[in-house]
């Protein structure tokens, strides 16, 4: 879409990233949550506590221990989920998929993390994007790997990597605004120069008190985007209600 007018009101960067977080947390504190009880277990370690949120579909499994790493990551649990796959964006129907809650404790939004369960001759396998502090997300196995309640777990929690902010832009308001609605993200380069790159916006979904899926969901905008032009892009995974827009990649 190119020159078009948009009424709807725009939002910036730096707002819709802290607003809508500071909503969602806030919304988590007062409506997800439950006390979490936990007993003494070696360091590192803490037995699974007492499931904080309410997901439908989504049953804890005893005699999985949480552990907070070094990083600031934390699993809080460990559960099967019977719904939909969000992992790949099919939105495909699964039974009995193995899920954990990750909790960023931090100090920096985790652009980046992984995370291994070693569970005899498999290994679990569970990756993550787009988590800034504070927040938890539950993610989906990778693999969609199904377990049952009778679960052998052979060892602990593994990170295998967590990645910090990179090239990524997170205070994007001087060079663009968003006009984002159910089903789509419109954009506007008020920058005053051309961007002949790709322009990206990144975002999540977020329902239940935490972010719905390991999976950061991207709109691409190829080719870039004129000084003082719109583009559009459509999406399936947006909806004003429950979508936090969180950063932008573009070249400067």
């Amino acid at each position: 879409m190119t020159n078009t007018t948009v009424t709807k009101k725009h939002i910036s960067g730096k707002a819709i990233l802290c607003l809508t977080l500071v909503f969602f947390l806030m919304l988590g504190l007062f409506t997800g949550c439950k006390k979490s009880v936990q007993k003494e277990a070696p360091q590192g370690t803490e037995s699974a506590p007492e499931m904080p949120y309410e997901i439908p579909g989504f049953t804890v499994l005893d005699g999985i221990e949480g552990i907070s790493f070094d990083n600031g990551l934390q699993v809080l649990c460990a559960g099967t989920f019977s719904g939909f796959y969000l992992e790949d964006g099919s939105d495909e129907p699964i039974n009995d998929v193995l899920c954990i809650i990750v909790k960023n404790n931090g100090t920096s939004l985790a652009e980046y993390g992984q995370i291994e369960l070693p569970l005899g001759e498999q290994t679990a396998s569970f990756e993550f994007s787009g988590l800034p502090v504070g927040a938890a997300v539950f993610v989906q196995e990778k693999n969609r790997l199904t377990v049952d309640k009778n679960l052998k777990v052979d060892g602990a929690f593994v990170c295998k990597g967590l990645a910090l902010p990179g090239s990524i832009v997170m205070d994007f308001g001087n060079d663009f605004e968003l006009y984002p609605d159910d089903g789509v993200l419109n954009i506007k380069n008020i920058s005053g120069k051309d961007y002949t790159s790709d322009v990206s916006v990144f975002y999540k979904n977020y329902e239940n008190g935490l972010f719905m899926g390991g999976i950061t969901y991207r709109a691409r905008f190829s080719g870039g985007i004129k000084a003082g032009e719109y583009a559009q892009s459509m999406q399936k995974h947006f909806w004003n209600d429950t979508s936090a827009i969180l950063y932008m990649a573009y070249a400067n």
